[in-house]
C-alpha cells in the first residue's frame, strides 16, 4: 500500500550483519528453487512432468530438511505463536483422518506430503526470522528479495504474452485480412488472455493480487532511484494484471484498493481532500479495467442486467460438486487429491457437457470442503479471523515492535502489517473463484507473508531457550524424511520410466513403449494414468494396423490395460467410453456395460448413447438400440443429420427412430409446459426436425413461435428458393457468406474459405474445400445441398487437457476411438437449425428418467 513518503524518511535498519545461520546452504537452495518455480514458464503443468516433478519433490524434501536442520542445530522448538499452532495441528489431524478414510489413499498421501512440506517451510521460515539478531532487518531484506522475484515475474509474463500470444495473433489477423476478414483483438478469447508464466490467466492474476501490495509498500520504504524502480514495477504489474482479464482477480484487486483506501485513512491521517483524491484514483483504476476490457465489461453488464449466471455456470457446477462431496463426507471429506478421481460421480446431471472432467473445483472453499469436510471451511475461517484480529490489535498497540535497542518507526511497521494482511485478505476474496494453492509461487508467497506477519505481531523479541525435545524431534524428522524418500522412489522411478516410454512411442518403438510403461504401472499400480495411456495407445495403433491378427492382439492387450485402469480409478467416463468402442467388435455385452457406465458418469457426452445403441444393435436388441439412439439425438439433435443414416445397414432404422424422437419430444413438452425457456428449446428442436424432414409448414409454425430470425430465414429460403434476397438480411454474417457462395459460384471458393475461417480460425483444408465446392455445383437447390449433397466432416474428438487434468503431461493427449461423421454445413455454419446447447439443465433433468429406464432395462436383460 503506497502513500506519501514519511518525514523524516525512515527505513528499516540494515547495517548489522546477520548472525551465522544453521543450514544456510539449505536455505539458499530452497529459496532458489522457489524462485525457479515462480519464474519457470508453464510451471504449474511442468510440476507434473519428468524431470520437473523430481526437481519439485527435491525442493519439498529440502524445505523439510531446512526446518529440521534449524531444530537440530539451534536445539530450539519455535512455535508460530498467537494460537496459530493449534489451528495447524487441527489441520494436520483432519488431513490424517481424511487419508485413512479416503477411497484413493495413495493420492491422498501424495498431496498430504506436499502440504506437510509447505507447513515445514512456514515453521522453518518462522524459526529463521526469530533467530536473527535483528529480525526486522531480515524481514526488510526478505520482502525486498520477494519484490525482485515479483518484478522478474511481471517482466517475464509480459514478454511471453507479447511474443507467444500477441504477435501470433497479429500474424493470424494479417492472414485473415488477406482473405477479406477483419479479426479484432478480444480478451473474451481465452487464448488471448495472459497465461504466462504460471500457465493460466487466473493463476497470474492471483499471484499479482499478492505481489502488487508488496511493490506498493516498497515504494514507501525506498527513496531516490529505488523508489522510481518500484514505481515502474508497480505500473508494469498493473498492466500485466490487465492482460489477464481475470474476473476473480478483479474482485481481489477491488478488495485490495478498498483496503488501501481504508489503510491510508487510518495510518497516515492525510487531509481529507488528499484521501478523497486517492480514493477516486483507486475507483478509477477499477473503472478503467472494466470499461476498456471487453471480457470484464461483458461480465459486469451481464451481472448488472441479471443475466450473468450463464457466464459463471462452470464455477456454479463445481461449487455444487464441492458441496455434494463435502456433505456426503462432512467429518472427513473425500481426502486430498481425490477430487478428480471422484469428480464425475458427484457431477450433477444438469451440468450437461459443461465441465466434464477437471482436477480441481475452481473455488478454494469448495475444494477444501470437498477434501476436508467441515474442517476445510472452519480452519481457514478461524485463520482469517485470527489475521484480522491481529491486524486490529497491531493498530491499537503502541509498543508493537522493538529491535534490540534499535528504534524503528512504529507507523512504518504498522503500514507493513496492514499491507501484507490486506494482500492475504484480498487474495482470500480471489480464491473464492479459483483454487490455486497447488502453485508453488502462490503458496510460497503466502507462507512468506504469514511468517513475516507473525514476527511483526510479536512484541517479545526474546529467542526461546533450548528445548530437551529438540533433538528427539530432529531425529524423528530425519527418520521420517528417509521414509518419505523410500516411499517416493518407486513413484518417481515410474514417472521417469513413463517418460522414456513416451519417447519410445514417438520413435514408433511399440515393444519398448509397452515394456517401459508396464514397468511404470507395476511400480505405481494406483496410478491409473499408466494403464490408461497404455490401453489407449495400443488401441490407437490397432486402428491403423492392416494385419487382422496383429490388430486383434493389440485390441485384446488394450482392453486388458483399460480394465486395469478401471480397477485403479473406476469413475472415469473416458476409460469406460473407449473400452466400449474397443470391446464392440470383441464382446458386445461388455461394450454395452462400458457404454452404460460411461453414460451414467457424463450422460450428455456426445456419442456415448450412440455407442450404447450400436452395442445393443449388434446383440439384436432393436427396441433398446432405438431407445439409445433417440436419447443421443434428443440431447444432440444435429445427430439426426449424420450421413451414417444413409448407410444401407442403418437406413431401415431411421423411420422408427424419427418416430420415437417425435413422440418423446411431444411427451417432454407436455410434462413441462410451464417452463418458458425449456419450451423454447424443445420448440426449436421440433421445428428443426420438421425442416430437416422437409415439412416446411410445420417447421414455420414452430420456429415462428420459438425460433430465432436465422432459423426462420433458412426455412423460408428452403421453401421459397427464388426469394433469396428477402431472407439474406436475417442471416448472420457466416451463414450469409455460405448462401452467397451458393448464389455466386465464381466467388464460392473465397466465400466458403471466409466462412470457415470465421468459425475455425484457420483456412479450410484444400481437400475439404474441394469437396464443398464440388457439392455446391452438383446440388439443384440450397436446401437439397444442405440435406442430400452436404460434404462430410470426419474426425475423432480430442480430449484436450487430458494430461493436465490427470496430473501427468508426459504422454500424448488422447482422442476418442469413436469416428465422428457429420454434415459439414449444418454443424459448422447452421447449427442453430438443430440447437444442442452445452448447458441445458431443464432438458438434461427431463431426459434423465428416460436414461435411467434404459440403464435398468440393460441391467435386467
Amino acid at each position: 500500500m503506497a502513500a506519501d513518503s514519511p518525514s523524516p524518511p525512515v527505513s528499516l535498519p540494515s547495517s548489522t550483519p546477520p548472525s551465522s545461520n544453521p543450514g544456510r546452504l539449505l536455505g539458499l537452495l530452497t529459496a532458489l528453487l522457489y524462485g525457479l518455480f515462480t519464474l519457470l514458464p508453464n510451471s504449474n503443468s511442468l510440476l507434473v512432468s519428468w524431470p520437473w516433478v523430481f526437481v519439485w519433490q527435491t525442493w519439498l524434501w529440502l524445505t523439510v530438511l531446512w526446518c529440521l536442520w534449524q531444530i537440530g542445530q539451534n536445539k530450539r522448538l519455535i512455535s508460530l505463536g498467537l494460537g496459530f499452532d493449534w489451528l495447524l495441528l487441527a489441520l494436520a489431524i483432519a488431513v490424517a483422518v481424511g487419508n485413512i478414510t479416503a477411497q484413493f489413499s495413495a493420492q491422498a498421501h501424495w498431496h498430504s506430503w506436499t502440504l506437510l512440506a509447505f507447513l515445514a517451510g512456514l515453521y522453518g521460515l518462522r524459526g529463521w526470522l526469530k533467530s536473527q539478531p535483528q529480525p526486522l532487518v531480515t524481514i526488510n531484506k526478505l520482502l525486498t528479495w520477494q519484490g525482485y522475484v515479483g518484478f522478474a515475474f511481471i517482466v517475464i509474463s509480459l514478454l511471453l504474452w507479447f511474443t507467444q500470444t500477441l504477435i501470433p495473433f497479429w500474424q493470424s489477423a494479417a492472414i485473415a485480412k488477406e482473405m477479406g476478414i477483419t479479426k479484432t483483438f478480444s480478451f473474451g478469447v481465452l487464448e488471448l488472455q495472459n497465461w504466462a508464466p504460471i500457465g493460466h490467466q487466473n493463476y497470474v492474476a492471483g499471484y499479482l493480487v499478492l505481489i502488487l501490495p508488496l511493490l506498493s509498500v516498497l515504494i514507501w520504504l525506498n527513496q531516490g532511484k529505488k523508489r522510481w524502480f518500484w514505481t515502474m514495477a508497480l505500473a508494469l504489474g498493473l498492466i500485466d494484471f490487465y492482460t489477464t482479464s481475470s474476473r476473480g482477480g478483479l474482485l481481489g484487486l477491488a478488495t485490495l484498493l478498498l483496503l488501501a483506501i481504508i489503510g491510508v485513512g487510518l495510518l497516515r491521517r492525510l487531509p481529507w481532500l488528499w484521501w478523497l483524491g486517492l480514493s477516486s484514483m483507486a475507483i478509477a483504476v477499477v473503472g478503467i479495467f472494466i470499461g476498456t476490457n471487453d471480457r470484464l465489461l461483458t461480465s459486469f453488464t451481464g451481472i448488472m442486467g441479471g443475466q450473468g449466471a450463464g457466464q459463471f455456470a462452470y464455477r456454479l457446477i463445481n461449487f455444487e460438486i464441492g458441496w455434494r462431496m463435502g456433505s456426503a463426507h462432512p467429518w472427513t471429506g473425500i481426502g486430498l487429491g481425490n477430487v478428480p478421481l471422484q469428480y464425475q460421480v458427484y457431477r450433477p446431471v444438469w451440468a450437461g457437457r459443461e465441465s466434464e472432467f477437471i482436477y480441481q473445483l475452481h473455488s478454494t472453499p469448495a475444494q477444501l470442503l470437498a477434501e476436508l469436510g467441515i474442517w476445510g471451511v472452519l480452519i481457514p475461517s478461524l485463520l482469517t479471523v485470527g489475521l484480522i484480529w491481529q491486524l486490529i490489535r497491531s493498530l491499537m498497540n503502541r509498543d508493537l515492535v522493538t529491535a534490540k535497542g534499535n528504534s524503528v518507526d512504529l507507523n512504518t511497521v504498522k503500514i507493513i502489517i496492514w499491507t501484507l494482511t490486506s494482500a492475504l485478505i484480498a487474495y482470500g476474496v480471489t480464491c473464492w473463484t479459483d483454487y490455486q494453492l497447488d502453485n508453488v509461487c502462490i503458496s510460497g508467497i503466502i507462507i512468506i507473508y504469514f511468517a513475516c506477519l507473525l514476527q511483526l505481531y510479536s512484541a517479545d523479541p526474546v529467542i526461546p531457550k533450548p528445548s530437551r525435545f529438540a533433538r528427539p524431534v530432529f531425529l524423528a524428522g530425519i527418520a521420517f524424511l528417509l521414509a518419505i524418500a523410500v516411499w517416493l522412489f518407486p513413484i518417481l522411478r515410474a514417472w521417469q520410466l513413463s517418460e522414456v516410454a513416451f519417447r519410445a512411442l514417438a520413435a514408433e518403438k511399440v515393444p519398448a513403449f509397452t515394456q517401459y510403461l508396464t514397468q511404470a504401472e507395476n511400480l505405481a499400480p494406483w496410478e491409473a494414468y499408466y494403464p490408461t495411456q497404455l490401453g489407449w495407445n495400443l488401441g490407437n495403433i490397432a486402428l491403423t494396423t492392416a494385419d487382422p491378427g496383429e490388430r486383434e492382439e493389440l485390441i485384446n492387450r488394450a482392453i486388458a490395460a483399460l480394465e486395469r485402469s478401471i480397477g485403479a480409478s473406476p469413475h472415469q467416463e473416458f476409460t469406460h467410453n473407449n473400452l466400449g468402442w474397443l470391446a464392440l467388435g470383441q464382446d458386445p455385452p461388455q461394450a454395452s456395460q462400458s457404454f452404460a457406465t460411461a453414460s451414467q458418469l457424463v450422460p450428455a457426452k456426445r456419442g456415448v448413447f450412440y455407442g450404447l445403441g450400436l452395442s445393443l444393435l449388434v446383440q439384436q436388441k432393436l427396441d433398446l438400440a432405438i431407445e439409445a439412439f433417440s436419447l443421443e439425438c434428443l440431447r444432440d439433435p444435429l445427430f439426426i443429420t449424420n450421413p451414417l443414416w444413409r448407410n444401407p445397414n442403418f437406413a431401415p432404422l431411421y423411420p422408427p427412430l424419427m418416430a420415437k424422437i417425435q413422440s418423446t419430444l411431444s411427451q417432454l413438452r407436455q410434462d413441462h409446459d410451464d417452463d418458458g425457456d425449456y419450451q423454447k428449446l424443445l420448440g426449436q428442436i421440433q421445428g428443426g426436425i420438421h425442416w430437416w424432414l422437409g415439412q416446411f409448414s410445420q417447421a414455420e409454425a414452430e420456429l415462428n413461435q420459438f425460433g430465432d430470425r436465422q432459423a426462420q430465414a433458412v426455412v423460408g429460403l428452403s421453401k421459397n428458393p427464388t426469394q433469396l434476397e428477402e431472407y439474406l438480411p436475417a442471416l448472420g454474417n457466416v451463414a450469409v457468406q455460405v448462401v452467397q457462395a451458393w448464389q455466386n459460384p465464381a466467388r464460392a471458393r473465397e466465400l466458403i474459405n471466409q466462412a470457415w475461417l470465421q468459425v475455425n480460425g484457420t483456412p479450410m483444408p484444400e481437400p475439404l474445400l474441394q469437396q464443398t465446392l464440388g457439392s455446391l455445383q452438383q446440388a439443384p437447390d440450397f436446401y437439397t445441398w444442405l440435406t442430400d449433397y452436404a460434404p462430410i466432416l470426419q474426425y475423432r474428438r480430442q480430449r484436450l487437457g487430458f494430461g493436465v487434468n490427470s496430473r501427468h503431461i508426459d504422454g500424448p493427449n488422447p482422442s476418442d476411438f469413436y469416428q465422428v461423421t457429420e454434415n459439414l454445413p449444418l454443424v459448422t455454419w447452421f447449427p442453430f437449425m438443430l440447437p444442442s446447447p452445452i448447458l441445458a439443465p431443464a432438458l438434461d433433468n427431463a431426459l434423465q428418467p428416460l436414461r435411467s429406464e434404459l440403464w435398468q432395462a440393460i441391467a435386467k436383460d
